[in-house]
């Protein structure tokens, strides 16, 4: 994507001539001149016109004396002019000014006609986002900044933390991004994975409502089924009944338990009427109990004076014959004594015979209580509850009591969830997961080649170079999970962790973002990402404030420029495609101009003598209203 900025513009007070920097498409813009003149700020003011959501631009000096910052550039073929009030130490303003032309000459803004939001969709569409996923081109611009605090870093190679994105503070995030920029296709496939996720979220959405609705549908079925199948068994229900609807069928489980529960008060009385009659039972029980002992004491009673009878039989035989034997006067009175106890003995035994303790009418009339009792029982019994008997084994009322409630709350959930309106997921949607899965898994497979060529890319940069110190027949590797290149002599699987000086670190830093760049052209027919660079002193690892350099550091940095310069080359005549650099310098314009020409470098401005990104003009003026 062609991004082309063609000025930049410091307003300060009205009436104060602006700071005006004009660029050209297609060059090495320079910028050069001494240290603290603001060079490095010129990329926060193109960060902040690009509409940053936070400011990077340094407070005293530049942002105490400015006013508005603006810039004119190109998206594409759409031109836009962009202007936004200074930001203060705790505000961003969020209104910007935006139009499609090139400010007037004399233009001062003094109001805003856009909001930064709207303004950023703008520039979304303009780089070729088409989505509702807001912001996406600046996450882009880390490709487009190869800045000060990163250039010589062993561990940072794109500068995430300068744009302040949270999605940037993620490793896995950063990763991912950087994957997805690298891919063919990058819209497609961003597009691809936000509908494969609707859809894979719909489907794991109504998938979860099925299993739901089956678990609440399998347990009424099952409990329904069970207590009907029950209740046919018993020959309470018929057998067709299985054949109706679930409601009609739990209508008539509710039905047995109407048609076989004794009313409440009902219950009360024959529960008195019951308890009565088992005291009168107990009470007649007891006493049968007690005459049946008492008789069968009687009987041993009676066989008791039987034996003793028996064994004084003999006494009146010998009470006859007792003259005849001539016995004295004390046998006599022993056998008289003897005879006389028999007969008393025989007389108790007969009278004990003849009279029972209890008539046998009274113990019959007994009895007859007691059945009467016991039928009464019997049919208090079957009255409050015969079908509590019948079925008792099954416990079959006692289970339709416990259950007909349950089943009905199911019978609602089955109902309510039925009823709810969700989104369902069909045969079409999961044919359209197959396509997306196959066109995603298509768009893997090239990612699967990003890093050979990507590396072969940086390779190509690194190879033209001649000052990487002890390391000029190495092979780049770029490694996205370490978020860094490193580099691999070829012949062992690991890489060189650290490669020394700071020289070969920006080095490796160019070989990246040139690197990067040139795969942008060679490999992607969509590049979302802008044909820019701005690359901040590549001469921070020699440059000493003056033209006394050493002869080898000269020779590195001249190196590093006439890199810079074919690239710019290979860009525009080889691919015929646009691209421009903006490149601040503490070197000397010598450097690319003289002898050492290189031809796609101009110099745009030296801030020397006073010259420098706030005028002394301004500056100047301050003081003099100041005092």
């Amino acid at each position: 994507m062609k991004l082309y900025i063609s000025k930049l513009y410091i307003w300060f007070d009205k009436g104060v001539e602006p700071r005006i920097i004009t660029f050209e498409n297609n060059k090495v813009n320079v910028i050069t001149g001494s240290s603290s003149t603001g060079k490095s700020n010129i990329y926060a003011i193109i960060d902040y016109c690009l509409l940053s959501g936070r400011s990077n631009i340094v407070y005293p000096v530049i942002n105490e004396n400015a006013c508005w910052y603006g810039m004119e550039f190109q998206i594409g073929d759409k031109f836009f002019a962009i202007a936004r009030k200074k930001p203060t130490v705790n505000v961003v303003p969020t209104e910007v000014w935006l139009q499609h032309e090139p400010f007037a000459e004399h233009f001062y803004p003094t109001v805003n006609n856009s909001h930064v939001n709207d303004a950023r969709r703008e520039l979304d569409k303009a780089f070729g986002y088409k989505s509702d996923k807001e912001n996406f081109y600046r996450l882009c611009f880390v490709f487009n900044a190869l800045t000060e605090n990163i250039l010589t870093s062993p561990y940072d190679f794109l500068n995430f933390k300068f744009y302040g994105i949270d999605m940037f503070e993620n490793k896995k995030e950063r990763c991912n991004f950087v994957e997805s920029v690298l891919t063919p296709d990058v819209e497609q496939f961003r597009k691809i994975n936000e509908e494969l996720k609707d859809l894979q979220k719909k489907k794991k959405k109504f998938d979860n409502y099925k299993r739901r609705l089956e678990k609440e549908t399998d347990g009424f079925n099952k409990l329904l089924a069970k207590l009907v199948k029950t209740c046919i068994e018993a020959q309470l229900l018929k057998e067709n009944v299985k054949e109706s609807s679930d409601e009609d069928q739990i209508a008539a489980l509710k039905g047995i338990l109407e048609e076989n529960m004794i009313p409440k008060e009902n219950m009360d009385e024959c529960d008195k009427e019951f308890k009565s009659l088992q005291e009168k039972h107990s009470q007649i029980s007891l006493q049968l109990a007690n005459i049946s002992r008492a008789k069968n004491e009687q009987q041993e009673y009676i066989k008791s004076l039987g034996l003793i009878e028996d064994s004084l039989r003999p006494v009146e035989v010998l009470y006859e014959k007792i003259n005849d034997q001539g016995a004295n006067m004390w046998t006599s009175h022993v056998i008289s004594s003897l005879k006389s106890s028999l007969a008393k003995i025989s007389s108790n035994k007969h009278q004990t015979e003849i009279l029972p303790i209890v008539s046998e009418q009274a113990i019959q009339s007994l009895n007859a209580q007691m059945k009467s009792i016991e039928d009464r029982m019997e049919m208090i019994t079957k009255q409050k509850g015969s079908l509590y008997q019948q079925v008792n084994n099954l416990r079959l009322i006692g289970f339709l009591e416990s259950k007909v409630e349950e089943l009905t709350q199911l019978w609602q959930n089955k109902q309510e969830k039925e009823s709810k309106k969700i989104e369902i997921f069909v045969e079409e949607d999961a044919q359209r997961i197959s396509v997306l899965e196959k066109a995603k898994e298509e768009i893997e497979q090239k990612q699967l080649n990003i890093k050979s060529e990507l590396n072969e890319c940086i390779q190509h940069i690194f190879d033209g170079f001649q000052h990487m110190e002890h390391y000029e027949h190495c092979y780049t590797k770029y490694e996205i999970e370490q978020e860094r290149l490193m580099l691999n002599n070829g012949k062992s699987i690991f890489n060189y962790d650290t490669i020394g000086s700071q020289s070969n670190y920006m080095f490796l830093h160019l070989c990246f973002f040139l690197g990067i760049h040139r795969y942008f052209l060679e490999n992607l027919n969509v590049r979302h990402v802008g044909q820019f660079l701005f690359i901040d002193q590549p001469s921070i690892p020699y440059y000493a404030g003056s033209e006394n350099v050493k002869t080898t550091d000269k020779e590195k940095l001249l190196d590093a420029f006439a890199g810079i310069n074919r690239f710019m080359k290979y860009v525009i005549e080889e691919k015929k495609e646009q691209f421009q650099i903006i490149l601040v310098e503490h070197a000397p314009e010598t450097y690319w101009t003289g002898e050492n020409n290189l031809d796609y470098f101009v110099t745009k401005e030296t801030f020397t003598s006073g010259n420098a990104l706030i005028p002394k003009y301004v500056l100047e003026r301050k003081e003099k209203n100041e005092n």
